[in-house]
Parts: structure tokens; C-alpha cells; sequence
């Protein structure tokens, strides 16, 4: 059986929006346009629905990528810190 090369845990599009202060449109839009979110590729389910890599939403959030989207970092790092606060995503 072929080794699963995908990070175990995924958000949904929804938290991925909302770890970056973003609409979930908005990343629709941007995978439709680019093939991916700020260098982020998901994971597409049988059924046709999306699966964002955790720990590359997180990084993203957080600034550490903020190489491959210098405009957004410190924009997602804010999002993400004030979605922990108020309780929208689970830590």
C-alpha cells in the first residue's frame, strides 16, 4: 500500500480562513486563479471537498512564510492571535 505523504492534520477551509482573517471565498478565488493559497496546495477529498495542511496554514499565520507572501504575513500572524482569543479555532 502506497505511504500517505500528507501532513496528518488538516483544517477546513472555513479555519483556514479564519486563521487568516480572510473570507473562504477569497481562497477559493485564489486556488481557482493560481493553483494554490499563498504557496498553499490542498488536499481534495473524493467527494470534491478541500483539506488545508495544518501546519502550513499555521505557518503562514504565524509569518514564517512570509517569504513566499511578504504582504500578508504580519496581517495573518494578527488574524490568527486574535481568532485564538476570541474562541473561533480550537488551539
Amino acid at each position: 500500500m502506497k505511504q500517505n505523504q500528507h501532513p496528518r492534520s488538516y483544517n477546513t477551509q472555513r479555519t483556514a480562513a479564519v486563521l487568516g482573517g480572510i473570507l473562504p471565498a477569497s481562497i477559493s478565488t485564489a486556488l481557482y486563479r493560481n493553483g494554490h493559497y499563498c504557496g498553499v496546495v490542498p488536499v481534495r477529498l473524493p467527494n470534491g471537498r478541500l483539506l488545508w495542511p495544518a501546519d502550513e496554514i499555521d505557518a503562514l499565520a504565524s509569518g514564517v512564510r512570509a517569504v513566499e507572501a511578504p504582504d500578508v504575513g504580519a496581517r495573518l500572524a494578527a488574524a490568527r492571535a486574535q481568532a485564538l482569543a476570541s474562541g473561533e479555532v480550537a488551539q
